[in-house]
């Protein structure tokens, strides 16, 4: 017979890196998605995801703009801060004070009544997200596979 063991303090240093490791993956996957579906205005909503560690082995993504779900999930906003249009108008379109502050409440009415359309953006990061993470697994254990047919032909028994 035999024993294994294992240190429960690396085995935990392993399973936070995996788990940071796969929260900035989806970090960058969420980034490359809002700029595939044209959300990208200021680049605060791409440049806004951040990593919330809420337990040991648990790890949230978070957004610091409060619009991120409307762009992604899309719809009519009621409650439109004015000021943060003018400013995005006078950084963007370079427009004068009064033709800012015109085009400022246009968009505001637009959102209001029309809204916008859902980007879904969460939705195609995760999606990508996994399919790569499957795809990382799948080759890992195909390879841990492999090796040990391998070494079962060298030694001619099989280690598992």
């Amino acid at each position: 017979m035999f024993t294994i063991t294992v240190n429960k303090r690396k085995l935990d240093n392993e399973l936070y890196k995996y788990l940071d490791g796969c929260a900035n993956a989806l970090i960058e996957e969420l980034k490359q998605a809002v700029t595939e579906v044209d959300a990208v205005f200021t680049g605060r909503l791409k440049n806004s995801f951040v990593i919330r560690r809420t337990r040991p082995l648990e790890r949230q993504i978070i957004s610091t703009v409060p619009y991120a779900m409307f762009i992604n999930d899309g719809g009519t906003l009621k409650d439109v801060d004015i000021s943060d249009l003018y400013r995005w108008v006078v950084e963007k379109k370079r427009e004068s004070e009064g033709e800012a502050i015109q085009s400022a409440f246009r968009i505001k009415e637009h959102l209001r009544t029309k809204g916008t359309h859902p980007r879904k953006y969460i939705e195609k990061a995760i999606h990508r997200f996994l399919s790569r993470e499957l795809q990382t697994k799948w080759k890992v254990r195909y390879m841990l596979k492999r090796d040990v047919v391998r070494e079962k032909n060298l030694k001619g028994r099989s280690v598992v």
